[in-house]
């Protein structure tokens, strides 16, 4: 079964992580460190994502080695959802 996976595309400022999952009975456990330093091997050390600024997640990211860069906000429907811009660099 799958425990985690990830999806990686080419962006503006290096390759985007575009989605990084990992099964919430599997966190904690190395999985989406794992992951990150696949994306890392595979497509160089400079890569970054978006996430909802509310995405417990960014603990673990800046813990990474992330850098905040900033917020970004985009409306949807009547909606404004904020999150964070986040930078990998080694």
């Amino acid at each position: 079964s799958c425990v985690g996976f990830g999806d990686v595309g080419a962006g503006d400022f290096g390759f985007e992580v575009d989605k990084l999952y990992v099964h919430t009975s599997y966190q904690n456990k190395r999985i989406g460190k794992k992951l990150l330093n696949e994306v890392n091997d595979k497509y160089g050390e400079k890569f970054w994502l978006i996430t909802w600024n509310r995405n417990k997640s960014i603990a673990f990211y800046l813990k990474y080695g992330f850098i905040d860069i900033e917020e970004h906000t985009f409306s949807y429907g009547n909606e404004d959802i904020k999150n964070r811009v986040l930078f990998y660099a080694t």
